[in-house]
């Protein structure tokens, strides 16, 4: 079943608390980071995926997914939505690959990397890869990609590179890539989208277009699009890891939403569903024939807030948010218990998470009235707002409703599809605060400096708080992950504590579904499902 996405601008006013069930345990993954030495190991497939079916791998067959959102590009370098990934994926392997419980960073594309000195970065790359249209993969296209990471006026990844000052071809399979400061984030910047390598052909070829005509080297090379609709993608013969793919093709199904696409999952007419949200979760373990996957992620739900305009140019009107909601409840509505109240844009168990600097803002509505009338607001404020078409999220929202209003809070709601929410409120100025899910990076310095740095696409232009980049680089000067850590406390005390830049909600379990002859899947820290590896069972 294919349906065609609509925009949806209903208003809600009153709240529908769902009855919460906690329907599986939430697998628990240490946490961590690669240390940014070299790493010289060939890799074995993928990232580090493994198996978890039973018997041996089978080759044939086509993929059938149900994905409930619809690509902002499948160009990696533009697109600007955190579900753009599990398209992506197939099309493009990137630099660094990353251990899927602890996102320790391993080789992809480069086999190894290492650091002659703190401001000098050395690839060392796979030999013999080819891009789907023939082009070599070498040392010249990967200077072209990083180039186009940063200098591209529309690149959704230009805070991750900010560090990088030049790069260099220092022979056919290695690149210098020159810092202008410290960066040991680099590695697991580069197993992310600004690590994503598109062909220099196609580049070239079809420029801004390049969107509607991908060409990376990954596993899966690029059929047909009907965007809003559907993507398919077939194998790609000359994947340079021996061995895979074993599916012939991947078909992708969007849906307007996950019950459309878990119907279309119990029913069997698609094999894999990448997002479920939690009403559905008890149907989907009921269904015969279909396997419920539960992991905990780097993803969060937030609201953020427009910093350079009444009434958020306020501390004390974003303080008094913060006081209004109360995120234990907020993580039973929306995750059935299943995530944890978020005061940071971590997980507890993270190893950089500010154990020592929050949780800061309990839920205290009559604090959050005090905070308003400080700021001039005795009689209260109304927040205009847009929210993405998420059950997840829309739900949370109707819940942070009733919360703030006992803190004399109103939020006037607009729902919209992410396509459009996104630059009404990053682009057009258009609504107060912005409520959408942030599904993490590799590298925690990625998420602090994408959500807020001015210099981020993912933020409203603002006046910054004074010291914020000082120590922002201060997370990436050092390759010790204890030292890393104190600096990430520091930050928080900044971000968190001082200035109350985010709204926290609750972060967020990943939870996929997929048919029991669907086999290989496992699913990674990041949240992000990675379908390289899977097979599928006669």
């Amino acid at each position: 079943m294919t349906i065609t996405p609509t925009t949806d601008r209903r208003r809600f006013a009153s709240v529908r608390w769902p009855t919460i069930v906690v329907v599986a345990a939430l697998l628990l993954a240490a946490c961590g980071t690669s240390d940014g030495g070299s790493n010289a190991q060939a890799p074995t497939g993928g990232d580090d995926q493994g198996q978890t079916g039973s018997g041996e791998p089978v080759y044939g067959g086509v993929l059938r997914v149900a994905h409930t959102s619809v690509p902002t590009s499948l160009d990696p370098h533009l697109a600007t939505s955190g579900f753009d990934h599990y398209v992506l994926y197939p099309l493009y392997d990137r630099l660094v690959h990353f251990k899927p419980e602890t996102l320790e960073a391993t080789p992809g594309l480069a086999r190894e990397w290492s650091y002659p000195d703190p401001q000098t970065f050395v690839l060392e790359l796979q030999e013999g890869v080819e891009f789907h249209d023939g082009t070599p993969f070498n040392a010249e296209a990967v200077k072209i990609n990083l180039e186009r990471v940063m200098n591209h006026p529309d690149s959704a990844a230009t805070a991750d590179v900010t560090t990088i000052d030049s790069v260099e071809v220092v022979d056919d399979l290695t690149v210098q890539v020159n810092l202008n400061r410290p960066d040991t984030a680099l590695p697991l910047i580069l197993s992310d989208k600004a690590g994503m390598m598109v062909s220099p052909t196609a580049i070239e070829e079809y420029g801004d277009d390049l969107g509607n005509n991908p060409v990376g080297t990954g596993p899966f090379s690029f059929v047909s699009y009907v965007p809003g609709e559907s993507l398919v993608l077939e194998r790609f013969d000359g994947y340079w890891q021996e061995g895979l793919p074993y599916l012939d093709g991947m078909e992708f199904q969007i849906y307007t939403d996950s019950r459309t696409a878990v119907n279309a999952l119990v029913s069997g007419q698609q094999d894999f569903a990448t997002s479920i949200d939690a009403p559905d979760f008890d149907r989907v373990e009921q269904a015969n024939g279909v396997e419920l996957v539960v992991s905990q992620t780097l993803a969060f739900n937030r609201c953020t807030m427009r910093f350079d305009l009444e009434p958020f140019n306020s501390l004390e009107v974003r303080q008094a948010m913060n006081y209004g909601i109360d995120r234990d409840a907020l993580n039973q509505v929306i995750n059935r218990g299943l995530g944890e109240p978020a005061h940071a844009p971590l997980p507890t168990t993270h190893w950089a998470y500010p154990t020592d600097v929050v949780p800061v803002y309990e839920y205290d509505p009559e604090r959050a009235r005090e905070l308003l009338a400080d700021a001039g607001y005795p009689d209260g404020i109304t927040i205009d707002t847009v929210v993405v078409t998420s059950e997840r999220d829309r739900s949370m929202v109707e819940a942070m409703q009733s919360q703030l209003g006992a803190a004399g809070i109103t939020l006037d709601v607009t729902v919209l599809d992410f396509a459009e929410a996104s630059p009404a409120f990053r682009e057009r100025d258009e609504f107060d605060m912005f409520c959408v899910g942030w599904s993490g990076r590799p590298d925690p310095y990625q998420t602090y400096a994408a959500l807020y740095s001015s210099q981020s696409s993912y933020v409203n232009p603002y006046d910054e708080p004074e010291g914020l980049q000082e120590a922002l680089d201060a997370t990436v000067a050092v390759e010790d992950q204890e030292a890393r850590a104190e600096a990430f406390a520091e930050l928080s005390q900044l971000v968190i504590v001082d200035n109350a830049l985010d709204l926290h909600v609750a972060m967020r379990p990943g939870v996929q579904a997929h048919a029991d002859r669907v086999k290989g899947y496992v699913p990674n820290l990041y949240g992000k499902p990675i379908m390289n590896e899977v097979w599928l069972a006669e």
